[in-house]
């Protein structure tokens, strides 16, 4: 128990500790120790809400590499880099120019006749961005112009985090992958080409062929907060009218 008494040369601070009482006088001690030992209590106080933040962070990761795995089994570390790679980028780095975005779009419909059974996705830590499945627009739930609307303005508010400030929060999700999935296919391969990439200050990432093959991710990447527009706005009313 920690007690502050009075001011001036008069204060007092008791200390319990083991029913061991101890005052410093005077005053000038008293803010030195009691300055001491407040911050020893910070320190303290601290070091255990950053491990509990550091244990919340790791659960978090450790669900999203879960969700993803039960959603896409065949997924890979390759795979699961790209997930958490749009988590922290968004989609930034997807889009030269609207112009563009739009050619891009109405290529990848034109050519796409198989579509993930995925429809919409959060990814990375903290879902701040999601998946939306362009099979969404080929059935006309989405308009196309809606959801490139969505995507550009995303893409042009998305924050990134810096290339080491992405590496440093690599390596934990990887820690985690490792823990939770150690059996992925060329895990260490894999693990070893996205350390190389990183190591040449490149850090986007791309589907493992395996992946394409199988769920053929065809899909725009928007903020949490557009999505949350779309779905009000198409998907909810199609959920409603048994449309999906």
């Amino acid at each position: 128990m920690l007690r502050l008494l009075g001011e001036g040369c008069d204060a007092a601070l008791n200390l319990t500790s083991s029913g061991e009482v101890v005052t410093f006088l005077p005053m000038i001690m008293l803010k030195s120790n009691a300055m001491l030992l407040l911050c020893g209590c910070a320190g303290l106080c601290w070091a255990v809400l950053a491990c509990q933040s550091g244990s919340n962070q790791a659960a978090r990761i450790e669900q999203a590499v879960r969700e993803e795995l039960r959603l896409h089994p065949a997924a890979t570390l390759q795979d699961l880099y790209k997930f958490f790679f749009q988590g922290a980028y968004g989609p930034g780095h997807m889009i030269p120019d609207a112009a563009a975005a739009r050619r891009f779009l109405a290529m990848e419909l034109h050519a796409s006749t198989d579509f993930d059974s995925v429809l919409w996705q959060p990814v990375g830590v903290h879902g701040e961005y999601v998946r939306v499945n362009l099979k969404l627009v080929k059935e006309g739930i989405i308009p196309a112009e809606d959801l490139l609307a969505a995507f550009v303005h995303s893409a042009n508010a998305a924050s990134p985090p810096a290339l080491a400030e992405w590496q440093k929060e690599w390596q934990t999700i990887l820690a985690v992958i490792a823990a939770v999935a150690p059996a992925l296919p060329a895990f260490a391969e894999e693990k070893t080409a996205v350390e190389q990439k990183l190591a040449r200050g490149e850090f986007v990432g791309h589907h493992s062929e395996g992946y394409e093959q199988r769920y053929h991710p065809h899909y725009r990447l928007v903020s949490r907060a557009k999505f949350e527009q779309l779905h009000k706005k198409f998907l909810a009313p199609a959920q409603a009218a048994g449309r999906l």
